[in-house]
């Protein structure tokens, strides 16, 4: 009778939290891939919300409706606030997925495995600008791929 082969190795990481009624448990840490994939999907989001306002504004402009010299700047902090909060509201409120990261089957969770909150969510997401630096998102890959825990700097916050 041939010998039993050994179970593939696992290389996914995991992270045990022990409950006070003394439950383990066992989080399975999302990687770099589903974490691009969720990231690409919430890129298409929003470039494509981005582009069907600037398609409005440019139908606008050809009837005359224009907002001046303001114009930049309100395009620009425009961008900041739909970015952020388009990654605020949606793991702030929706059990920490955004639609990319339902798609992806992956979710924002504190240390102790809860839902993120409201609060952690907002500090987390305006420090994407950091791990966005040197672009394309340099810093913040580099933390997911060595980090013990897969975190990137708004996680460690």
């Amino acid at each position: 009778m041939p010998a039993p082969r050994d179970a593939p190795a696992d290389y996914r990481q995991h992270l045990e939290i022990e409950t006070p009624e003394h439950v383990v448990l066992d989080l399975e840490i999302a990687g770099i891939g589903s974490r691009a994939l969720a990231a690409v999907l919430d890129m298409l989001i929003l470039v494509g919300a981005s582009l069907a306002v600037l398609l409005v504004l440019g139908i606008l402009a050809g009837f005359g409706f224009t907002i001046g010299r303001v114009a930049p700047v309100l395009l620009v902090l425009g961008g900041f606030v739909v970015w952020n909060g388009y990654f605020i509201l949606f793991e702030g409120m929706q059990g920490g997925q955004t639609p990319g990261k339902r798609v992806a089957g992956i979710r924002v969770v504190m240390d102790t495995g809860h839902s993120v909150t409201f609060g952690a969510a907002v500090a987390r997401n305006l420090l994407r600008v950091a791990d966005l630096l040197p672009p394309p998102y340099l810093i913040g890959v580099l933390l997911v791929a060595f980090h013990p825990r897969g975190k990137r700097l708004g996680d460690l916050v």
